[in-house]
């Protein structure tokens, strides 16, 4: 398949929002190519399935190609976008007559980046994602007259990510070091918002998607024919690590507004991890749930009653309870999940190399990660009250994300006995630690109380670097006085001489 079928489907979506922001009187039209487009763009893109070769297509000196891996990661991309535009649909309130075109030209700036064959190219692609991010931001009308620069904080990562970029495009030796940094910080990016309905809207689902999608490209592009170094691999899989430890400890800390913010923030460290220990065969799995999972969380949270929380679990099948149960099967990675793809080969990795300790250690975060979960099916699921037919036919805009969950992979059934220990005793150890453990919102408020109340020994260092700052100002004003009065070259003459005497 040439590359005209992907030109196409770009073309397409960059025509929609265009369009969608010109015609605003015509609803039948709009709604039809809301629901129409997304849908067509998905299926030309199955046909359009690259050969083993790589199509490649050039322009005004830029390069693009379409491998297998780029073309998974658009799919992950088109997928998002069918889920925002039917959760939009599904959801929609006053003042979100702006976001289908946001959500058209989001996609559309995402592509770039994935199918960019060249370093230069893929700087370009960052940057027009970066710009359109931030104005989907600028220009969003349903958050109120809020202050601007506050909303825009969270666009701040993208520019030294595009920095790091362009030093693994100029120093080509160390491109791996500075790729990997373009990475973690695209995973940082994390939309404006918490987890409430009333907050929440279909554009964030791509900008929470969208930069993680990046960041999996630059981690493909770097890691391409190339065998990452001792220190590189350590470095990613500290970082890793210490991604799901941030991530917890926000879920904690700020429960249950940023959850999905902390999911997606571990979950990435989870892929940063499995990319330098088992390749692309477990980064594109990993992208797919650092993408979905906190997605799915945000769609089913919508269907949630705005009265009332719920404190207890009752099992009824309700929208809600697929999701919750949908992102623990995959967060734990049991067979015929995304999660399986990641960590089987990561396990299988560790324990070639003797990594027993790394082993032990994700085995604890991911068991803690999963009693974290536990609580947000008590805060999610609705009391076991049947959903209806409403609650059913909203619960439609999760297909696309539970989609994007599931992974065939026959190579599971042949993992070793360690490796199918370690994948089932987090799963069973979260349920009980989620079930009788304090609940996170406990935990949270600890946090808090903690952070808001520092020990007497961090106070007295406080105050006494405020009085060493005091200090060293009173004394550098001093010495400025002294140097403007009527004999101050003799004293720098003087200082001069002393510091050579000293030398």
């Amino acid at each position: 398949m040439s590359f005209a079928a992907y030109a196409v489907l770009w073309v397409a979506l960059v025509v929609a929002a265009g369009l969608l922001a010109v015609i605003r009187g015509r609803p039948r039209f709009t709604w039809a190519m809301i629901l129409a487009l997304p849908a067509a763009v998905f299926i030309l893109w199955l046909l359009a399935r690259p050969a083993s070769a790589t199509t490649a297509w050039a322009f005004a000196g830029r390069q693009w190609a379409i491998d297998e891996p780029a073309w998974q990661l658009t799919g992950i991309t088109l997928l998002l976008l069918l889920a925002a535009v039917a959760h939009f649909a599904l959801h929609r309130r006053n003042g979100d007559e702006q976001q289908p075109v946001w959500l058209f030209a989001l996609a559309a700036a995402a592509l770039p980046v994935v199918w960019a064959a060249d370093a230069w190219t893929r700087v370009l692609g960052l940057g027009l994602l970066a710009l359109v991010w931030a104005a989907s931001i600028a220009f969003d009308r349903s958050r109120g007259p809020d202050d601007l620069g506050r909303r825009l904080i969270p666009a701040l990562p993208f520019a030294p990510a595009l920095f790091s970029l362009w030093l693994a495009g100029v120093l080509p030796t160390a491109a791996l070091p500075f790729s990997l940094l373009a990475a973690v910080l695209l995973f940082c990016v994390q939309p404006p918002g918490n987890l409430t309905a009333s907050e929440k809207t279909a554009l964030d689902l791509l900008r929470g998607g969208l930069p993680l999608v990046a960041g999996a490209a630059v981690l493909l592009a770097a890691l391409r024919g190339v065998v990452p170094s001792g220190a590189a691999v350590a470095a990613a899989t500290a970082l890793g690590l210490l991604g799901l430890v941030i991530g917890l400890w926000r879920a904690w800390y700020q429960w249950p507004e940023r959850l999905p913010q902390a999911l997606g923030l571990a979950l990435c460290g989870l892929l940063l991890t499995a990319a330098v220990w088992a390749g692309p065969a477990a980064l594109l799995p990993a992208a797919r749930l650092a993408v979905f999972a906190p997605a799915l969380l945000v769609v089913a949270n919508a269907l949630r009653p705005s009265e009332g929380t719920v404190t207890r679990v009752r099992w009824a099948i309700t929208p809600q309870a697929i999701a919750v149960a949908a992102v623990l099967l995959a967060v734990a990675g049991l067979p015929l999940t995304v999660g399986s793809g990641v960590l089987a080969p990561l396990y299988e990795a560790w324990l070639a190399s003797g990594g027993w300790v790394l082993l032990a250690v994700t085995v604890i975060l991911l068991t803690i990660w999963l009693a974290t979960l536990f609580g947000v099916a008590r805060l999610l699921i609705n009391d076991g009250a049947p959903a209806g037919r409403i609650g059913w036919l909203r619960g439609l805009a999760q297909l696309p994300l539970l989609a994007g969950l599931v992974h065939f992979n026959t190579a599971a059934l042949g993992l070793g006995v360690v490796v199918w220990v370690a994948i089932g005793l987090p799963i069973m150890a979260g349920l009980l630690l989620g079930r009788f453990a304090p609940a996170p919102e406990t935990l949270g408020g600890l946090l808090r109380e903690a952070a808001t109340l520092p020990p007497p020994a961090a106070t007295r260092l406080t105050q006494r670097a405020r009085q060493a700052g005091r200090a060293t100002y009173e004394a550098l004003g001093d010495a400025l006085a002294i140097l403007e009065g009527e004999y101050g070259l003799l004293w720098l003459l003087g200082l001069l001489l002393l510091l050579l005497w000293l030398a």
